[in-house]
C-alpha cells in the first residue's frame, strides 16, 4: 500500500502543476486511479464519510465484510448505512462484545424503526441522516463528497477559495434538482423563485466555479435530497455561506453545537425576509464558521472519547 500511496502522491503533484486547460481531464483520471487502487483517502481537515471510515477498527461496506467473532470490546465499526438491516439481521447477533457503531456513506435515513436495533451491545451509534432522538444515537455530518468519488473536492480547493474573502450579497442563492426529492424540493423551488431576495443559478459542473459563485452570497437554500443532509451544505459552510435548511433532528443537533445553519419549518417563512434581515441573520451566525465542530478533528475526538 505504501508504494501505491507514493505513486498517487506523485500523480497528484503533477496534476496540481498542470495547466488549467488540462486539469479537468487529469482530475477525472485521478478519480479512476484512486478507485482502481482501492484507496479511500480522507478529506482532513474537512469532514467526509471516508474520514469516519478511516478511524474504524472494522469496515462493513461494498468493499467487503468483517469477521464478527473477531470484534473486541470497545472497538469501532464503520457500517455503510444502507446495510443497516443486513448488519443487524446477520452480523450483530454474532458479535460477543460491546462496540461503537458509525453509519455513513449512504442516503439511508435513521428513523424511529431503527431504534429497535439498539441493544446492550451498542455502546453508542453515530449516524448520518438522523431523523429521531435517542440517548445512544448521535447525528454526524455528511461532510463533503468522498475523494475517491470526486477528487476535485480536495482540501486545497477550499484553501484556494478562501484566500480572498468576497464582498457577499445579502441574498439567497439556490441551485438544486427537484427530481431528487419532489416532496421537499418542489415547494422550496416554488417559494424561492417568487422571492425578490433569491437568485436561481444553473448547476455548474466544475466544482471550483460552482463554489466561487456560491461564496458571493451569504445564504444558500439547501432542501433535503435523498437524505436529510447534503454535501452542498458543508461545502457552503466551508466557504462562509449559511445553508437554509428545514428542521430535522440532525440539523437541530448541529445548530445546538453552534454551526452556522438557518433552520426553518416551512419555506414560506422566507417570504417575510428582506436583504436587511438576511444581513442581520448572517451577522448573528457568522461566528459559527470558526467553530471546531465544523471540522473532522472535533468529531474524531468525540467518537474516540466516547469509545473509551
Amino acid at each position: 500500500m505504501g508504494d501505491k500511496k507514493d505513486k498517487l502522491s506523485k500523480m497528484i503533484k503533477k496534476i496540481r502543476e498542470a495547466p488549467t486547460s488540462l486539469r479537468h481531464k487529469l482530475d477525472s483520471t485521478i478519480n479512476s486511479v484512486v478507485a482502481l487502487t482501492g484507496m479511500r483517502p480522507d478529506s482532513f481537515p474537512y469532514l467526509s464519510g471516508d474520514g469516519f471510515r478511516q478511524i474504524a477498527d472494522w469496515v462493513y461496506d461494498e468493499t467487503g465484510t468483517c469477521r464478527p467473532s473477531e470484534i473486541k470490546e470497545g472497538q469501532l465499526v464503520f457500517l455503510k448505512a444502507d446495510k443497516v438491516e443486513e448488519w443487524f439481521g446477520n452480523i450483530h447477533p454474532k458479535i460477543n462484545y460491546r462496540y461503537t457503531l458509525i453509519s455513513h456513506n449512504s442516503d439511508y435515513n435513521i428513523t424511529e424503526a431503527d431504534l429497535n436495533f439498539i441493544d446492550d451491545k451498542i455502546i453508542h451509534w453515530y449516524a448520518q441522516n438522523v431523523k429521531v432522538v435517542h440517548p445512544q444515537l448521535t447525528p454526524i455530518p455528511i461532510g463533503i463528497n468522498n475523494l475517491y468519488l470526486n477528487y476535485t473536492e480536495r482540501s486545497s480547493l477550499f484553501r484556494k477559495l478562501n484566500r480572498i474573502i468576497p464582498v457577499r450579497k445579502n441574498r439567497i442563492i439556490f441551485a438544486f434538482s427537484i427530481s431528487t426529492n419532489p416532496t421537499e424540493r418542489q415547494p422550496a423551488h416554488d417559494v424561492l423563485t417568487s422571492l425578490p431576495v433569491a437568485d436561481n443559478t444553473e448547476w455548474i459542473r466544475d466544482r471550483y466555479r460552482y463554489l466561487r459563485t456560491v461564496r458571493n452570497y451569504k445564504f444558500i437554500a439547501a432542501p433535503d435530497g435523498n437524505g436529510n443532509d447534503d454535501p452542498r451544505r458543508w461545502q457552503a459552510m466551508y466557504v462562509g455561506v449559511v445553508p437554509i435548511v428545514t428542521r430535522t433532528a440532525s440539523m437541530e443537533y448541529f445548530k445546538s453545537l453552534g454551526l452556522p445553519l438557518y433552520i426553518i419549518d416551512d419555506w414560506r417563512e422566507l417570504a417575510r425576509l428582506e436583504e436587511k434581515d438576511l444581513e442581520r441573520i448572517y451577522d448573528e451566525l457568522k461566528d459559527g464558521f470558526g467553530r471546531a465542530e465544523l471540522y473532522a478533528d472535533f468529531w474524531v475526538d468525540k467518537i474516540k472519547q466516547n469509545d473509551k
